[in-house]
């Protein structure tokens, strides 16, 4: 494929998030021009990962504006943010543990870049992870069902994490910087009245059979029984 106006456009055949995957009759001739992810792994993978090819407009199509508009007004980007993008380029040239089939695969990548969108830095976009989980459903619907969308990673970096997700975030593996614990009206709670707004946690936490119930449905902004965090990319 080439790149054009940053986005990857294939050649007939190829398809994936930067074009590697498709008949080995597509692939580049020489192994200077060969992706390296294409190239055989030199040990066993501990962890295999498939990195979905979500429709443009949800993540590719903001980050081109967003790369565009940086250059035209010769703003530098706030690396605070890319941890996402950072992430998802490394793991495309990890060829000890991105897979190209689905089938093999331990865990599932979602490129999402909530922080290129409406969301922006501050926010979480619930839409867009609706809408996300809504497409893999419909066209990877018997991967989806394997493990209940449970092996789905989903990269949430702007300030806000995962909260407000609702049943959106409750089984998918959630990747943020802060791991906020307890529920966004908590969070906003501590924002007024400090530490006090922990008190009601503190007294849930008596009762381990609630506490468990109320972080596993999704209430909270991050669960520790699932979801991951990650330093931000400086």
């Amino acid at each position: 494929g080439e790149c054009l106006i940053g986005l990857c456009v294939c050649r007939e055949g190829a398809f994936g998030i930067d074009c590697a995957e498709g008949p080995k009759s597509l692939l580049p001739k020489s192994a200077s021009d060969r992706p390296a992810v294409l190239a055989p792994s030199p040990r066993a993978r501990p962890l295999s990962i498939y990195v979905y090819d979500m429709p443009k407009e949800l993540a590719l199509v903001p980050l081109a504006v967003t790369d565009a508009r940086e250059v035209r007004t010769f703003k530098e980007p706030d690396t605070n943010y890319q941890a996402e993008l950072q992430f998802l380029t490394m793991l495309l040239h990890d060829k000890s543990i991105r897979v190209l089939d689905p089938k093999d695969a331990d865990l599932y990548f979602v490129p999402m870049l909530t922080v290129y969108g409406p969301a922006s830095t501050m926010g979480c976009d619930r839409a867009k992870l609706e809408i996300a989980i809504s497409h893999i459903r419909a066209k990877h619907r018997a991967i989806w069902e394997r493990h209940g969308g449970r092996d789905h990673v989903f990269f949430l970096s702007g300030d806000r994490g995962s909260c407000a997700l609702g049943q959106a975030g409750k089984d998918v593996i959630l990747m943020s910087h802060w791991g906020l614990l307890g529920r966004p009206s908590l969070m906003q709670a501590h924002a007024t009245v400090g530490s006090a707004a922990f008190n009601e946690l503190y007294e849930t936490a008596e009762n381990t059979q609630a506490l468990a119930e109320e972080i596993q449905s999704g209430a909270w902004c991050f669960a520790p029984h699932k979801d991951v965090v990650v330093a931000p990319f400086v």
